[in-house]
C-alpha cells in the first residue's frame, strides 16, 4: 500500500499540495490532468528524483520519503525513450541487476522470468534500434519489473504510440495488475484512464480535486473540472430555493443552475437527494427545437440562443446554447441551425441526476 500524507513541493512559482492519497495493494490508480497540473512533479517526488518540502510517504508501512531512489522499491517509467541504444535488450533489462552485483546465474534467471511476464522473450538478443514502439515500451517495463518494485509509477506510458500499440500495452498493464501489482499511472487521456483504472484522481493546479472509484468518477464528479475529464458536459452546481411540498405530478424542490444565465428547474421528489449540491443532465436525452415550430412541455423547457456548433463523434454535432447547456444532436436531427438562431431546449425528468 502506498500512502501519502500532507505532501507539499514548491518548484519555482508552482506549488504542489497539500496532497493526501492512499493506493491499496493491487490497485490501479490513475491520475488525470492537463499539462502543467503537476502530475509529473508528483511522480518525481514519489520516486525520489525531487525531495518534498513537507509531508510523508509510506510504502507497505515503511516510510520512504527520506530514502534514496534505489532504496524506495518504486519502479518508475518516465516519458520518452529510456533504453540504452548501445546495449541489447537482454543487457537493457539486466542493467539494474548488474549494478547490484548479483551473480550471473541469478541475473539470467530473473531476466528470463521477467521476459516471460512481459512477452519479450523473443527480443532478448535484439538491438533497441530495431524494435517497434510497443516492443520498446515492453522492454522498458521489463527493465523496471526485473528489480521487483513494490509499486509501479508510470508517466504517460502510452505517449507517442498508435492506437493498436496502445491497446497492446494496456493489455499488458492489466495482466500485471491482475497478478497483484500496484500502479500509479499518470495521463491526460480520460479514455486511457477508463481502460485500466480501478480508481481515478483528477489534478488541477497541483491539487487532487477528485479521488474516487472509476464508477463514481464517471457518474459523480465533484467539480466542473473533474466533470470535463469524465466526459460530462452538462454539470451544474445547484442551490435550493425552496423545499416545496408534494403536489401535482409529485414535484418537489426548486433549483437554480448557474450558467451564463441562471435558470430554475422543478424536479420530482423521487429524483432529489437531501441537500443536493450537483446536477448532471444526460446530453443524449436533451432535445433541441427551433423556436415556435412545435408544442413542447412546460417542464424543463428553456429558450436560448445558439452560440456554437462543433463537430462531434459519428456525424453528430455539439451545440452550445447560451443559457449554459451543451446538446449533442445526431446529424443535426434534421435541423439546419446556425449561430445566433433562437432555440428551445427540453429534457425529460429521467435525464436529470442529483447528488450531494
Amino acid at each position: 500500500m502506498l500512502r501519502v500524507e500532507g505532501l507539499k513541493k514548491e518548484l519555482g512559482t508552482f506549488c504542489l499540495g497539500e496532497i493526501n492519497l492512499q493506493v491499496e495493494q493491487g490497485e490501479y490508480f490513475v491520475l488525470l490532468g492537463p499539462s502543467g497540473a503537476g502530475k509529473t512533479l508528483f511522480l518525481e517526488v514519489l520516486a525520489g528524483f525531487q525531495q518534498a518540502d513537507a509531508g510523508r510517504i509510506y510504502l507497505n508501512g515503511r516510510r520512504i520519503d527520506g530514502l534514496s531512489i534505489q532504496k524506495r522499491k518504486i519502479g518508475y517509467l518516465c516519458q520518452g525513450d529510456t533504453l540504452f541504444p548501445h546495449l541489447r535488450v537482454r543487457e537493457n533489462i539486466s542493467y539494474g541487476l548488474r549494478i547490484r552485483s548479483l551473480t550471473p546465474e541469478v541475473i539470467r534467471e530473473r531476466v528470463e522470468a521477467t521476459a516471460r511476464e512481459t512477452s519479450t522473450e523473443g527480443l532478448l538478443d535484439r538491438d533497441p534500434g530495431g524494435l517497434s514502439g510497443g516492443e520498446r515500451q515492453r522492454v522498458a517495463l521489463a527493465r523496471m519489473l526485473v528489480l521487483d518494485p513494490e509499486c509501479l509509477i508510470l508517466d504517460e506510458p502510452l505517449a507517442g504510440l498508435d492506437e493498436i500499440l496502445k491497446q497492446d500495452i494496456l493489455g499488458l498493464l492489466l495482466e500485471l495488475q491482475a497478478r497483484g501489482r500496484t500502479f500509479v499511472h499518470v495521463t491526460h487521456d480520460p479514455q486511457e484512464a477508463m481502460a485500466v483504472a480501478t480508481r481515478v484522481g483528477v489534478m488541477e493546479g497541483g491539487k487532487i480535486v477528485q479521488d474516487s472509484p472509476i464508477s463514481e468518477f464517471k457518474t459523480r464528479p465533484k467539480c466542473q473540472f473533474a466533470a470535463r475529464f469524465a466526459g460530462i458536459r452538462n454539470f451544474f452546481t445547484v442551490e435550493v430555493l425552496s423545499s416545496g411540498e408534494r403536489g401535482s405530478a409529485d414535484r418537489g424542490r426548486v433549483l437554480v443552475l448557474p450558467g451564463n444565465a441562471s435558470v430554475q428547474v422543478t424536479a420530482p421528489t423521487h429524483l432529489l437527494v437531501d441537500s443536493p449540491r450537483f446536477m448532471v443532465i444526460d446530453e443524449s436525452k436533451i432535445s433541441l427545437y427551433e423556436k415556435g415550430r412545435q408544442y413542447i412541455p412546460a417542464q424543463n423547457r428553456f429558450e436560448g440562443v445558439v452560440k456554437g456548433i462543433y463537430p462531434a463523434h459519428r456525424g453528430a454535432v455539439l451545440i452550445y446554447v447560451d443559457i449554459g447547456f451543451l446538446v449533442t444532436v445526431l446529424g443535426r436531427d434534421g435541423l439546419l441551425l446556425g449561430k445566433d438562431d433562437k432555440v428551445v431546449v427540453w429534457w425529460p425528468d429521467e435525464a436529470m441526476r442529483f447528488y450531494g
